[in-house]
């Protein structure tokens, strides 16, 4: 017994090893791979450097920032080009689910939605409470918060949301809570 503890005692990485496996050698590999640690702590680098150097008041950050503006904008268009060709798979993966399992599984899909309409009025109900004991009229808040909520619920993606929360809710007096 006491050897076995021996053993996972000395199988302890030293702190130096487990930092430098953060760092990813090869950032393309870690992006390949799906290493989210790797990737984020080479952003989280190549960001902070990128902003010191823009802080120098050279301009010597312009085609880098004008770079990452451009590869947004292309992501952005490719994004809305795909997300303008999903009702189209949509329906093709209905048509496709009705002609080999039948009626009874749109009647099952039917059901969940259902489910997901009753749970998302349960939400609706827990969050204007919440709102309502931070002293807050929800009914402001359901109108003012109304575009962000209608994309999450239609897309489903919390990323897609990000953008839209920071402007809507920066453009209101009410709440500055995010630094957008």
């Amino acid at each position: 017994m006491w050897l076995n503890l021996v053993k996972k005692i000395r199988e302890i990485k030293p702190m130096v090893d487990t930092f430098r496996a953060l760092i990813p050698s090869n950032p393309i590999q870690a992006a390949a791979e799906t290493n989210v640690i790797g990737i984020v702590v080479f952003a989280i680098i190549l960001g902070s450097v990128a902003r010191l150097l823009k802080q120098t008041g050279t301009n010597s950050m312009e085609v880098f920032t004008k770079l990452f503006d451009e590869l947004h904008q292309l992501i952005s268009w490719v994004a809305d080009f795909i997300i303008g060709l999903m009702p189209y798979g949509v329906v093709a993966l209905l048509a496709s689910t009705l002609a080999t399992r039948g009626v009874q599984a749109i009647l099952d899909m039917g059901l969940f939605v259902v489910l997901l309409y009753v749970g998302l009025l349960i939400m609706f109900v827990v969050q204007a409470i919440l709102i309502t004991s931070f002293g807050y009229n929800p009914i402001i808040y359901f109108k003012k918060a109304k575009a962000p909520l209608l994309l999450a619920f239609t897309s489903r993606s919390s990323m897609g949301c990000i953008a839209i929360n920071c402007r809507d809710f920066n453009k209101t007096s009410w709440c500055k809570c995010y630094n957008c």
